[in-house]
């Protein structure tokens, strides 16, 4: 069928291309993050996976009425010799955080909102991500509001990648 639907436009209709067409998905552990459209002004990154080739990922989603979501405690308490790149998403409510592993991107054409805060999210829940560089989804973290949102993912991403807690 797939041969007559390459020459005959009318037969097209009929072919089920099973696994070639994959939906998209919510996030979980074990599956693939789609590659999405990023605009960061301090790499030049303008694809997410550019900035998963470099160690472990966080993806973080603060929610709307948290602040920061913790993410600059999370920031500072980062041992600066650790592989990680924190990778926020632009939004109105955004603190900007001043770290060297920090990445605060413009979501082009709202790929990374939608997986990372699908329709039916509390908007005070804080999202965190971990990837492992070759972008499969280690762990998705949710954390109400009024947790201590660093600690819950410092904790997992020890936990998770099995890293020493730093000293200091």
């Amino acid at each position: 069928m797939l041969r007559t639907a390459k020459r005959v436009p009318a037969a097209r209709r009929f072919v089920d291309s099973g696994s070639f067409y994959v939906p998209p998905c919510y996030p979980g552990g074990g599956q693939i993050f789609p590659d999405a459209r990023i605009k960061d002004a301090g790499s030049g990154a303008v694809r997410l996976g550019e900035l998963l080739r470099h160690g472990i990922a966080v993806l973080w989603s603060p929610g709307s009425g948290t602040g920061d979501g913790g993410i600059n405690d999370f920031l500072s308490g980062t041992s600066p010799g650790l592989r990680l790149t924190v990778i926020e998403i632009n939004t109105a409510t955004t603190s900007p955080a001043a770290h060297p592993q920090h990445h605060l991107v413009d979501d082009v054409d709202g790929t990374l909102q939608r997986l990372l805060r699908p329709d039916g999210t509390p908007p005070g829940l804080v999202r965190a991500v971990l990837l492992r560089p070759d972008a499969y989804v280690a762990a998705v973290i949710d954390i109400p509001s009024g947790q201590l949102a660093a600690e819950r993912v410092r904790s997992s991403l020890r936990e998770t990648f099995l890293l020493t807690p730093s000293k200091g």
